[in-house]
């Protein structure tokens, strides 16, 4: 029920932390712009820190769409044969602009990032023990 304050991690959060109110009444006194002011940036970035990419499994797939139906990314949303992963329209679009772009990662960038598909190695129950990269 009651949160003692010398459990609270962050210092500026402990500070302003009263022991007479509620967790809830703290927190809505808490004002987070004022706190971390020197933290935050002072101009949030006009593009994306990621860059989107389609990797070697992607790549055929949507060249296909895009030979089929060219920029209408709706119709590529509901082509049920040719859009295996079943991508929304807004993935579509992603994915297409960035065949477009030439931006594209190899499999050994997927597994190099983490972001490898089926290439990982499994972290829980059977598959944990099935040896996917050979060593």
């Amino acid at each position: 029920k009651n949160l003692k304050a010398q459990h609270i991690r962050d210092d500026a959060l402990r500070k302003r932390y009263d022991k007479k109110k509620t967790l809830k009444q703290n927190l809505e006194a808490t004002d987070v712009k004022e706190m971390y002011s020197d933290r935050l940036p002072a101009a949030i970035p006009k593009e994306a820190a990621h860059v989107p990419k389609v990797n070697e499994e992607e790549a055929p797939i949507i060249e296909k769409l895009i030979r089929k139906h060219g920029e209408d990314y709706e119709a590529m949303h509901w082509d049920i044969k040719l859009n295996e992963f079943q991508w929304t329209t807004a993935n579509c679009k992603k994915r297409a602009l960035a065949w477009k772009a030439g931006r594209t990662r190899s499999g050994a960038a997927e597994i190099l990032s983490g972001h490898g598909m089926d290439l990982r190695k499994s972290i829980f129950g059977a598959a944990k023990e099935r040896n996917v990269f050979g060593h």
